[in-house]
Order: C-alpha cells, then sequence, then structure tokens
C-alpha cells in the first residue's frame, strides 16, 4: 500500500524546513553552479552466453556380415554392405545420431548385445519373446516370412508338408533352420552361410532351401531358370533393430529415425537396390596377380561347363588330362562327408569298380558291366604288392603274376632273355633327385648346397644301379620334355670343390644330418636304398655324415611335404610332357615346404612360362628357368630312368604309358579272365584330388575319369568325359560339352552338376566336402597355382 507516496510525504516536509531556516538568516552567498556533466552512456545490456553446441549422439551397431544381401562384406571395398547397413545410414541421418558399424559373428553379436557391449545390432534379426527379454527391440521394419526354394524342374514340392522325405537346406541357427526342424520327415542339412545351400540345391546335392523370403526372392532372381520359389511365405518373421537395455535415448532415437525412414519410403527404394535383384556372384574380371589360375566354374546347362581363367595356360588340358581331376559320384562324396573312408571308397564312370582292399597286400578290380565305353575284356584286375624287385621278376617268371612294375636294372638282360616274357621300357619321363630343405641350418647356405651338388658323382651311381637306357640328369626337366634345356652345363663331380665351398660357408670340417631314403621302389629310383648309401658314400667323402631316415611310404611323402626333411630322396614322374609340370610343381606358387622357401624369382619367371604362347619364346623362358634352378640349388637332379614293364607273352592289349599310368580296359590274358600285376608299393588312397603317389593314381585311372585324359601308350590329350572343348581367342575361357548318359557306379547320373560339386570340392577350401584323408588336395594347389579367392 505504501509505495511511492510514503517518499513524497518526506520530501514535503524536508522542503519546508529548510525554507524556513533560510528565512531566519543571513542572505547567503549563492553557491557556483556545478560544472556540466555529461548525460552518462548507459551500460549495455550484456549478451547472453550462447548455448554450448550438442555433439550428435553416436551409438555402435553390431552385424554379422555374413548375410547378404542384408549384410556382408564387399570384396572390393572391404567395406560392410547391404539392405541393413542402409536403413541404419538413413534412420541415422533421419535421427541427427552417428554410427559406427561392428563385424560381428552372430553368437558373439547375441552375447554382446545382451550384455550391454554394443549399442544395438541390426542384422536381419527377428524379434523373438526370447531375444526380447535380453534387449530392446525398435518398432519392425521388415516381415520376412520363409519361403521354400527348389529347382526349376522341381514339381513334387509345393509347400512345407512336401518337404517330409525330402533333404532341405538353411542357414544355421536361423528361423529357416528352425522351421525345417518342425516339419516331420523333413531332414535338416545345416550350412554356416546361405549361398552354400543354394549352391547344393542348384547341383542337386539338396532338395530345397528353406530361407527368408527377400534372400530366396533374391537367390531365384540370381539364379534364373535354376531355381523357383514355391507356395508363400509360411511363416510372419519381423526384423527389428535391437537395442540395449537400459538405453531409452538410443531406442527412441532409432524409432523417431525409422519412422521417418518409412514415412518417406525409403524402405521401399532399398527393397528395389538391395533384394529386387540382390548382388550376384558376377563373373569376376581376370586377375593375373592371384595366385589361383581359376577364377570361376559356371554351369551352362545340364550338360555344359565353362571354366574362366585368371591367365592363358599353355598347359591347362594336359592338367585336367590327368587323373587327379577325374570324377567321384557326389553322392558317395557326400555320403563320407568329403573325408572319413572315401579314400577307401571310390565310385566312378571307369571301366572297373573296387571290390576289395587289403592293405599292403593287394587291391582287386572287377568289369563295370555298364561302362559307356564297352565292357572290358578282363572281369578282375588285381594289384598286388610284390616289395623286392627281383622277387617280382620270379613270380612273373612262375606264372603267380602277369605283369610287373620297375624291373631291376640288374634283371633286364635276363628278362630279355626269356622267351615268355616281353620287356616294355617307358621313356625316360621322370627325374629322381636329392631335396635340400634351405629352411634347416646349414642348407640355407648356398655354398653348402652347391657342396652337395659337387660332392655327388651322379655318372658313378647311375653306371652302376641303372640300366643303360637310363640318363644323368643335369636339370629336373627330363630330356623328352618340352622346356629341357640341353645347353645347360651342370655342377661336375670335384669332391675337391665341394670341399674348398664347404669351408668357405664355415664349416671347414664338414657337419652332420639326416639323409632320407624311400621306402619303395619307383621308376626314377627302382634301388632306392642302394641309391641312399651311395650318396650317403659321396657325402662322407667331403665331411658331411648323414643318418639314414625312413618312414612308410605315406607317412615318409607327408613328412617331406611338411618340411621335416634335411637331405631326402624322392622324384618325380611326368602327369603330362610339359615344363610346368616338373618346375611348377617344386618351384611355383603352389609347392609345399619340401625345399623351403620358395625363390620369388624363380616363381616370377615359371608363371611367365605357363601364360606364353609361342613355344620358341616359353623356351628361351624356361632355358632362363632351368639355369636359375642350377644355380641356387634347391636340390640336386641325379637321374632319368626308361623304367622297365614287363609281361607274360600271354597278355595282349597293354600300352606302356609314358606317364606310368597304363590303361588296362582293353588288357586280356589268353586263358584267363584275370590279370594279376605286381608292383613294389601300395596305393595310399583313392580320392585322387587328394593323393600323390603314383601307386594311387594307377588304380585310379582304371576306376575314375576326367573330362580330358591321355590316349592309352601316349601323352596327346583326347576327351573322356567332355566329347568336345572349345577356348577362347584369349585363353581365358574354356567350355567343356559333356557326353551324355554316362552314369557312375553307383546308378547316378553325370553331368554338369557332379562337374561342379567335384571342382567346388577341389578349389574351394570353404567347400564343406574339401575334407579328404590328408587335407592337402596338393595336385590343385600345384597345378592351378592356388584356391579359390587366393
Amino acid at each position: 500500500m505504501f509505495g511511492k507516496h510514503k517518499w513524497l510525504t518526506v520530501l514535503l516536509v524536508v522542503v519546508t524546513v529548510v525554507t524556513m531556516l533560510g528565512a531566519c538568516g543571513a542572505k547567503p552567498t549563492p553557491t557556483a553552479p556545478p560544472p556540466y556533466q555529461a548525460k552518462p552512456t548507459p551500460t549495455p545490456a550484456p549478451t547472453p552466453t550462447p548455448e554450448p553446441t550438442k555433439a550428435p549422439m553416436k551409438i555402435t551397431v553390431a552385424t554379422d556380415a555374413t548375410w547378404p544381401p542384408f549384410e556382408y562384406v564387399d570384396e572390393q571395398t572391404k567395406e560392410i554392405v547391404g539392405f541393413d547397413i542402409d536403413l541404419m545410414k538413413a534412420i541415422a541421418a533421419e535421427a541427427g545420431f552417428e554410427v559406427e558399424f561392428v563385424n560381428v559373428a552372430w553368437d558373439s553379436l547375441l552375447a554382446g548385445m545382451a550384455a550391454g557391449q554394443y549399442d544395438a545390432a541390426c542384422s536381419a534379426m527377428t524379434i523373438t519373446e526370447e531375444r526380447k527379454q535380453q534387449f530392446d527391440f525398435s518398432d519392425p521394419y521388415y516381415n520376412a516370412g520363409q519361403l521354400i526354394a527348389v529347382r526349376t524342374d522341381e514339381t513334387r514340392i509345393n509347400g512345407p508338408a512336401d518337404l517330409a522325405g525330402k533333404v532341405v537346406g538353411a542357414q544355421l541357427g536361423t528361423t529357416g533352420a528352425i522351421e525345417v526342424e518342425k516339419i516331420q520327415g523333413a531332414t535338416l542339412k545345416n550350412y554356416d552361410t546361405v549361398d552354400l545351400a543354394f549352391l547344393d540345391l542348384i547341383n542337386g546335392q539338396i532338395d530345397a532351401v528353406v530361407a527368408d523370403n527377400p534372400l530366396v526372392t533374391g537367390y531365384v532372381a540370381k539364379y534364373a531358370g535354376k531355381i523357383k520359389s514355391v507356395g508363400k511365405p509360411f511363416t510372419d518373421e519381423f526384423y527389428g533393430i535391437a537395442v540395449r537395455k537400459n538405453a531409452p535415448e538410443i531406442l527412441a532415437a532409432i524409432n523417431k529415425g525409422l519412422k521417418a525412414v518409412m514415412d518417406k519410403g525409403i524402405i521401399a527404394q532399398l527393397e528395389q537396390k538391395w533384394l529386387a535383384a540382390p548382388p550376384a556372384a558376377e563373373i569376376p574380371a581376370p586377375d593375373p596377380t592371384k595366385n589361383s589360375l581359376v577364377r570361376y566354374i559356371e554351369k551352362v546347362d545340364d550338360y555344359t561347363v565353362k571354366i574362366y581363367l585368371n591367365r592363358p595356360d599353355v598347359a591347362f588340358t594336359q592338367k585336367l588330362a590327368f587323373n587327379a581331376f577325374s570324377f567321384l559320384s557326389p553322392e558317395v562324396i557326400k555320403k563320407f562327408n568329403g573325408g572319413g573312408d572315401l579314400f577307401k571308397n571310390p565310385v566312378g564312370t571307369g571301366p572297373f569298380m573296387l571290390k576289395e582292399w587289403v592293405p599292403d597286400d593287394h587291391i582287386t578290380l572287377v568289369a563295370n558291366p555298364n561302362y559307356w565305353g564297352g565292357a572290358p575284356k578282363l572281369k578282375n584286375l588285381v594289384f598286388r604288392v610284390v616289395k623286392e624287385a627281383p622277387a617280382r621278376l620270379l613270380e612273373l617268371q612262375a606264372g603267380t603274376v602277369d605283369g610287373l612294375d620297375n624291373l631291376a636294372p640288374d634283371d633286364f638282360p635276363t628278362a630279355q632273355a626269356d622267351p615268355n616274357l616281353q620287356v616294355f621300357a617307358r621313356p625316360p619321363f621322370n627325374i629322381g633327385y636329392l631335396g635340400i630343405n634351405r629352411a634347416h641350418e646349414p642348407f640355407d647356405k648356398l655354398e653348402v648346397r652347391q657342396a652337395i651338388a659337387h660332392a655327388i658323382n651322379k655318372e658313378a651311381i647311375v653306371k652302376a644301379l641303372y640300366p643303360p637306357t637310363a640318363q644323368v640328369a643335369t636339370q629336373f626337366v627330363p630330356p623328352p620334355v618340352f622346356g629341357h634345356s640341353p645347353n645347360l652345363q651342370d655342377y661336375p663331380y670335384d669332391p675337391a670343390k665341394a670341399k674348398e665351398l664347404l669351408a668357405k660357408a664355415g664349416y671347414p670340417n664338414g657337419f652332420k644330418t639326416t639323409l632320407w631314403v624311400m621306402p619303395v621302389s619307383r621308376g626314377y629310383y627302382p634301388t632306392p636304398a642302394k641309391v641312399g648309401e651311395a650318396i650317403q658314400a659321396d657325402l662322407k667323402k667331403v665331411g658331411i655324415e648323414t643318418e639314414i631316415v625312413t618312414y612308410d611310404w605315406g607317412v615318409y611323402l607327408d613328412k617331406v611335404a611338411a618340411g621335416e626333411a634335411d637331405l631326402f630322396m624322392l622324384g618325380w614322374m611326368a602327369d603330362y610332357a610339359d615344363a610346368t609340370n616338373f618346375l611348377d610343381v617344386f618351384f611355383g606358387k603352389g609347392a609345399d615346404k619340401s625345399f623351403g622357401p620358395t625363390f620369388p624369382e624363380i616363381v616370377e619367371i615359371l608363371d611367365k612360362g605357363a601364360s606364353t604362347m609361342d613355344p620358341a619364346e616359353r623356351q628361351k623362358i624356361y632355358d632362363q628357368a632351368n639355369q636359375l634352378i642350377h644355380d641356387l640349388v634347391p636340390a640336386v637332379p641325379v637321374v632319368h630312368n626308361s623304367s622297365g614293364l614287363v609281361f607274360s607273352k600271354a597278355v595282349k592289349g597293354v600300352l606302356p604309358s609314358p606317364l606310368s599310368l597304363e590303361d588296362f580296359s582293353t588288357a586280356e590274358v589268353a586263358g584267363k579272365d584275370t590279370l594279376i600285376f605286381a608292383r613294389s608299393g601300395d596305393s595310399v588312397g583313392l580320392d585322387p584330388a587328394d593323393e600323390t603317389d603314383g601307386e594311387s593314381f594307377m588304380v585310379c585311372q582304371q576306376i575314375l575319369q576326367g573330362l580330358l585324359g591321355f590316349k592309352p601308350g601316349t601323352v596327346e590329350v583326347v576327351p573322356v568325359l567332355a566329347e568336345k572343348y572349345e577356348v577362347s581367342a584369349d585363353g581365358l575361357e574354356w567350355t567343356f560339352h559333356l557326353r551324355k548318359g554316362v552314369k557312375f557306379t553307383d546308378g547316378t547320373d553325370f553331368n554338369a552338376d557332379a562337374v561342379i560339386f567335384n571342382f567346388e570340392r577341389w578349389w574351394d577350401k570353404a567347400n564343406p566336402y574339401h575334407v579328404g584323408h590328408t587335407g592337402d588336395f596338393f595336385y590343385w594347389g600345384y597345378f592351378f597355382g592356388g584356391f579359390k579367392g587366393e
């Protein structure tokens, strides 16, 4: 109530008192007015302090990038891409937050989300009650019910009930796998990634695939004409973005952005981009820098297959003709899951079938009565193990065997003089060598390897222990094979020079090591123990003391390939008549650890030689390669031997093979329906893609066949299961037209599906059937440089 009025009354009183006082006294002297003061400038109002800019929220989003087209790693850019990735980026842009993606395996993703390790997960994740207990979910963004895919010629399957009695593929741990398990009578086959399931479907290995609707739709578009979808989606499956518990601000931001994305029709745009036609496995462009010669394998139709290469290979058809690339029935491969006892149970398309295998004693084959080339004349073909060469000849003379392999050099005159025998000398398409593992000291020193080359008296060894047809080896490529360099000057036998080089390397008194000697006789080493003793004696003369080591044949091969040997005796019988077969195998990209690390300069020149088409230019390249191998001494070539093959006069129709792989389909024995063939060792296995030894390939030759082969008795490449083939002008695309009406001996069809199935097993280390009994798939790596993706 008082306000301003109280102050006015006080002011009037003060003025009255002052006036009265002034009236009572003298008139005061006027006071000078105060000096002029400018009116003060008002103090400006303070500028408000701006609120600090709030940094956008940043969330970490986990995704399992193995699920194309929803999320996967682009092979070109190495970035995570896909439907979900673009969706999450669009949500972030609409809601104003930043996102960082983390590629996490599915199990770890779920565990990490439950533990709050990630802010969110966008990975085609189905919203389930169980998951909602572990983390929160955004609003649903996609309904992807389960759909069934089958081959285009399938008429029996039209819905879930028709899957009873069928093998159905699905990705491990997905809704598809769960739903298949609910279908009574259906057999679920789990796959690590869904693309493998679709490949098996295309190749006839399973009857159907159950997967999310967009995946099935996408793969049907990708493999148009090969697979189709049937019926309608038979489940509802809503995808959502998972959010860690107790993070309402993150969940709200994601839902805000998701609503905007859906309102603007962005989901439809992403469907068109990613799901209408998912990223197809386009045929990759040639890349000569890849280790793998093969870049893609395509089924054109049921009886046409196309193989694409990264670079030309002048020996490609010769490599395919080798028995390592003959076909097993896909059904028998699946029966043994690509390994186990598969190597004891070969099922092929050849003239004979396996009946019995008694290890280290004999293998019995019987005629294939339904052989597409006409039933063989023999009813039975028996391969017997007779380890000692003299014993093999005695058995042949006694009539207990009908033929033998690897006649001992000392027995040539006896066999040639026997009127009841016929003796054949195979051409010297082989090399016997002393391997040196430079991964082991002191063989890492060049002078030590050169000393060993000078220390071995190769001429004396060949003269004493081989027939007159054998030749001292100066290099790895035999004289009859393209790529041999006739003018190469070898290291002379010179013990004094060897000692000088050892002293220069720091070993004036020599050293001790091991010498591994083969347990079986082969064409290049018909008497390996004697050759080993001769080499041991030569090395001792220069101060290198060696302890002889040996193992059973299969173990010996595995240990040498693994790089366990120091010095070792081994050899090579030609698989085909080209330098690539001798040099690439030992010193190229696919070489194993036998000799230690490869020499990059040798690898480079061998790649050049294999891709050069002009023979004259190729020879110049191989002259350089042979000289380089000579100078660096990864091994000492010892001998090219003309191995002996002997039959009784009653045997007709067998042509000696330059490759030591005789074809017995045309053989006959007068008065008998069985031919018994004696050899020095047993087969290691009969899964040819995972074998390395000649004894195994000799048996596989009778049971299994490939696209191409060698005309009996020659090295001429001829069509076998391919009726014909053609190659593009640049040498990069090979089309094979398959023989129709051929069946495996289990009654299943040979066709493009079978070819693709086998090739994928050989080529792709990730293939579930790439198992074998050693797992090396030696010849694929050697012949074709590397495996898929390498």
